[in-house]
């Protein structure tokens, strides 16, 4: 009988599962099965997945398509392993993400379900840390989901044939609702580390909740806060601050605050809640809420929630202090590893921007805040020097060539140097954009230029193709078509916003900037 199990089912994963199932086949930690449900994928899923000749996989197939939770609940009945491992067909598990979660539960007899931190890639970048213990978690449940699912390692004994399973009815909340079962009888945790790339696709980012998803969510926000003894009213006041379905106002957090002094009155007599974790974190949201307002309404509004206004603006200081510190020291040691701060980027939109953002520097190129279209910008790389002794002759918003294609946006300037148009997205008028450009075109060191280019919005395979053939010294290109000396990206592919969080596991800034 194998240590681990691994769930991971799959839905029309074929982009991403190779990735997935690679992260689980380097595990340093070897002692599993991996069982992948394949729940009726209509593209090349089962193909994928059947290419893999390691005896450690076990493919299942849906006879029809039973949606996560049911499939989840099948490989839950399937497992055979001490603990059950989560996956995502679409994520990366860390190498050594078993052996460290192995080490954790093997420590901690009592812990049931233990979760990692994430990194974020794709659509977002950064990371994100969960509560420890198992009483914060709790309290953090109050609000949402508290864990990230495919993080988590689960002691099988607790689930499956003789268990807890997934819910059906929460077939967008599924890890929510479990969670919060989980948290009445068992402990949870989670390990103080990332162990897992969590990957944020595009239309996740700005997606608006789901009519679903809202009463999903509602019903497990209720039935935690019923156990204060609060009224429905009471409960919609939380259910609404938690979907974000209110308008700050005064009102709004001062019938908030009472909802919470409530719920603290409830809490000491039926001790549920640890008193001092759920004090601060009320009092915390709270403070978040009138820290919005108009600064003519902070100071009344904190007396009436019973927060010093003194007191609030010197814990403000102190936060903004702290953070401003914190990134002037970060951006500090990035900086230092570049061998040489000098140099220039020229690119066909934002990355540039925030590549010296992200170092300290200042800005060495005019190709910052604005958008060239593919053909034009290999154009404008092939005779950099004659297109920028150009002057700029701004044109009406509908002459621009891609009229058609941009209208519906918010009209911004447009310029055309010679042939080439530029779109000067982040520009508020003809004014701004060019004494910015020119400003910036001054700075521009010929010794030291980065030519970056990426393929998506408008651009084609052969604007890659003509691009990597220019004889530049400096070049990086991303594409989701392959071809040959780009960095292949197939996440751009109908890709539309900042490309740049997207990129970001692809290559090593400093090690191209030191290139240069």
């Amino acid at each position: 009988m194998p240590k681990i199990s691994v769930i991971m089912p799959a839905y029309n994963a074929e982009k991403y599962i190779g990735e997935a199932i690679d992260s689980i086949l380097k595990q340093t930690f070897t002692d599993f099965e991996f069982i992948i449900i394949d729940d009726c994928s209509t593209d090349s899923t089962a193909e994928i997945i059947k290419s893999y000749t390691d005896e450690r996989i076990k493919y299942y197939k849906n006879e029809r398509n039973l949606g996560i939770a049911n499939t989840l609940n099948r490989g839950l009945d399937l497992a055979t392993g001490e603990y059950i491992v989560r996956m995502d067909s679409d994520d990366i598990s860390l190498p050594k993400r078993f052996e460290k979660q192995i080490k954790f539960m093997n420590k901690h007899k009592d812990v049931v379900v233990l979760g990692t931190g994430i990194e974020f890639f794709g659509g977002l970048n950064g990371t994100r840390h969960f509560s420890k213990t198992h009483e914060r978690l709790r309290v953090d449940l109050l609000f949402g989901c508290c864990l990230a699912h495919p993080t988590t390692m689960l002691r099988a004994k607790r689930f499956g044939k003789n268990g807890l399973h997934y819910n059906p009815f929460f077939s967008k909340m599924e890890d929510f609702d479990l969670w919060e079962r989980v948290s009445k009888d068992y402990k949870m945790a989670t390990v103080p580390e990332v162990l897992v790339k969590y990957r944020a696709h595009p239309d996740q980012v700005s997606k608006k909740i789901s009519e679903s998803n809202v009463l999903q969510t509602c019903k497990i926000i209720k039935r935690q806060w019923e156990r204060f003894g609060l009224n429905n009213g009471q409960i919609d006041i939380i259910c609404d601050f938690v979907l974000k379905k209110f308008d700050l106002s005064a009102e709004f957090i001062q019938s908030l605050n009472n909802v919470f002094d409530e719920a603290m009155v409830r809490n000491k007599a039926s001790r549920i809640y640890n008193y001092t974790l759920l004090r601060n974190t009320f009092k915390s949201i709270v403070t978040s809420l009138i820290n919005k307002l108009p600064p003519k309404q902070i100071d009344s509004v904190a007396k009436s929630c019973n927060i010093s206004p003194k007191l609030l603006l010197l814990t403000n200081e102190l936060k903004e202090f702290y953070h401003k510190s914190k990134s002037k020291v970060l951006t500090f040691h990035k900086r230092i590893k570049l061998k040489n701060k000098n140099f220039t980027i020229i690119s066909n939109n934002c990355w540039g921007g925030f590549i010296y953002q992200e170092y300290g520097l200042k800005y060495r190129t005019p190709t910052i805040g604005l958008y060239i279209f593919g053909h034009d910008y290999v154009k404008l790389c092939s005779d950099l020097d004659y297109y920028l002794s150009l002057k700029l002759e701004f044109i009406e918003w509908k002459d621009a060539c891609y009229y058609e294609l941009l209208k519906n946006q918010k009209p911004y300037p447009v310029a055309k140097l010679g042939d080439v148009e530029i779109y000067f997205m982040h520009y508020h008028n003809e004014e701004e954009a060019a004494e910015k450009w020119y400003r910036r075109v001054k700075r521009i060191n010929k010794k030291h230029i980065l030519f970056k280019f990426s393929q998506h919005e408008g651009c084609s395979r052969n604007d890659v193709e003509i691009f990597m053939s220019l004889p530049l010294k400096n070049k990086l290109c991303f594409s989701y078509d392959e071809v040959e000396g780009s960095i292949h990206v197939p996440e751009l592919r109908s890709f539309i916003g900042d490309e740049y969080a997207v990129l970001e596991r692809y290559y090593d800034k400093t090690e191209v900037l030191n290139q240069l």
